[in-house]
């Protein structure tokens, strides 16, 4: 029961995020709130790999492997990437938080010439991060199914299978969805007080966020476990270190 237990608790901590987003009628946010939806996030993918572990199998076993070692590396050039609009935001009154920086995110993109620049480096090592943590081609070597059969998804089936399911799609929801809330002008064009106007905006920012997605999974080809681990240190890092720097200028 743990296994389902688990799961449970990742999709609540997904449906909880997005109370901290503009899509909520009354949107939960305080100082440095983004803090607490970083460590939410990180609930969903351990979820699964817990998921995974929790059903012994040679597949299910190097899955869980690769997708730990994707997360080790992808989670945090993400976690960085997201710093950049909420430390650039928080001089205009974000103050750390994913709700009022959304609604200055596109004040971000021209607040000056070494936070356009660190906006547009950040925006590509967030979206590279996002990538690996949603397990989308090239990252997706724990579901190698013609290495591993189905890897973390190996030995689950009925009600299990369905709630990791659920958990990884709706991971490709919300996550997409904070990457448009901080990359891409949060609800702008939107009136930040009209809420229908404003959830509206976000989600249709989300389905191309998710669009595209889809299409680089399905065009991409597979990476090798040490190349997905090596792409992300030798391109990913230095990017988004790079762009916090320059948001830090």
């Amino acid at each position: 029961r743990s296994p389902l237990l688990a799961v449970s608790l990742g999709i609540g901590v997904l449906i909880t995020v997005q109370l901290a987003l503009p899509v909520a009628y009354s949107p939960i946010y305080a100082r440095y709130d983004a803090i607490a939806v970083l460590y939410f996030l990180l609930t969903a993918p351990f979820a699964i790999a817990y998921l995974a572990v929790a059903h012994p199998n040679p597949y299910t076993t190097i899955g869980a492997a690769r997708f730990l070692a994707v997360l080790a590396v992808s989670e945090p050039v993400f976690a960085a990437s997201l710093l950049v609009p909420l430390i650039i935001a928080s001089r205009i009154g974000g103050e750390f938080s994913i709700y009022l920086t959304s609604l200055r995110a596109a004040s971000v993109w021209t607040a000056g010439f070494s936070e356009s620049l660190a906006m547009i480096l950040s925006t590509i090592s967030a979206f590279i991060g996002m990538l690996g943590v949603l397990m989308a081609k090239p990252f997706d070597t724990a579901e190698a199914e013609s290495e591993i059969y189905w890897g973390v998804f190996t030995e689950l089936g009925g009600p299990r299978l369905a709630l990791g399911f659920f958990l990884k799609f709706a991971e490709r929801i919300v996550i997409p969805m904070l990457f448009a809330v901080l990359f891409l002008g949060g609800v702008w064009p939107a009136d930040p007080f009209n809420w229908a106007a404003s959830a509206l905006v976000v989600y249709l920012k989300t389905i191309i966020v998710f669009s595209i997605i889809v299409v680089v999974d399905s065009i991409l080809p597979r990476y090798k476990p040490e190349q997905a681990a090596s792409f992300m240190l030798k391109y990913a890092y230095p990017v988004a270190i790079v762009a916090i720097i320059l948001s830090l200028i």
